[in-house]
């Protein structure tokens, strides 16, 4: 298949799966690893915590958006798009009290772990679509928006890559001359992870930092609850 789809396209297929996948109670292991014992509830249920989560969501179609409005089928939006959209979901649409601002106290540590699972520009990488990645824009607008409030001591963006490995790790491929924190991906308005750190240490010194969960120290965790596959998992110690 070539080319990526709309995002009305692309969150239609994924409600689909999302229904698919909640019939067949998630069944993602063969059934020669079922465990012995069938558990009682369903996967989703088991992966669910318990309590509500709270979503804001804006569309780029939105009135208040004003000249920055956009179909939501446009290929391409600018970063100042993106920006507004996710200002509009965070700062004007979300009235909850677990809103960001409520959540995120004076010197705390807020880590943003966005989804790299391939990366752009590598001939060994698993690359199809800019849909398989967090969208940079809106990890940047994210950001900006914690700078802004002024709460967060630290402002870290954590990730560990699936087909690739960081820069000046041993061993790696010869091939690779980036890595998932520096390629600038051309879908997302040519940024990368270290351009959003950067610009962020110049709005103030040493706020925002990058950790590779690949490479970070864990901590062997016992699954509250049960477990569905293992008894204990290795949870990075910047996660907890």
């Amino acid at each position: 298949m070539s080319g990526c789809l709309s995002r009305r396209a692309f969150l239609r297929r994924a409600c689909q799966g999302v229904a698919m996948a909640s019939v067949a109670g998630c069944g993602w292991r063969s059934v020669k690893d079922a465990p012995s014992t069938p558990h009682k509830v369903d996967a989703v249920t088991r992966a669910t915590p318990p309590g509500h989560s709270i979503v804001s969501a804006a569309a780029s179609t939105d009135a208040a958006l004003g000249r920055l409005r956009a179909d939501l089928d446009a290929r391409r939006l600018t970063y100042e798009q993106v920006r507004a959209v996710v200002r509009r979901a965070i700062l004007d649409l979300d009235d909850s009290k677990r809103r960001l601002g409520n959540v995120i106290g004076y010197g705390d540590w807020v880590v943003i772990k966005p989804n790299i699972v391939t990366c752009y520009g590598l001939p060994f990488s698993r690359y199809v679509c800019h849909g398989q990645v967090t969208d940079l824009r809106v990890v940047k607008a994210l950001v900006e928006i914690l700078v802004e409030q002024g709460k967060a001591k630290r402002i870290t963006i954590a990730e560990g890559g699936a087909d690739w490995r960081r820069l000046g790790e041993e061993g790696i491929d010869p091939r690779q001359t980036v890595d998932g924190w520096t390629v600038r991906w051309p879908e997302f308005g040519n940024l990368s992870y270290v351009d959003i750190v950067a610009e962020a240490n110049k709005l103030k010194t040493g706020i925002a930092d990058i950790v590779d969960l690949d490479t970070e120290a864990f901590t062997r965790l016992a699954v509250p609850g049960g477990h569905m596959a293992e008894a204990e998992y290795a949870i990075p110690n910047t996660i907890l």
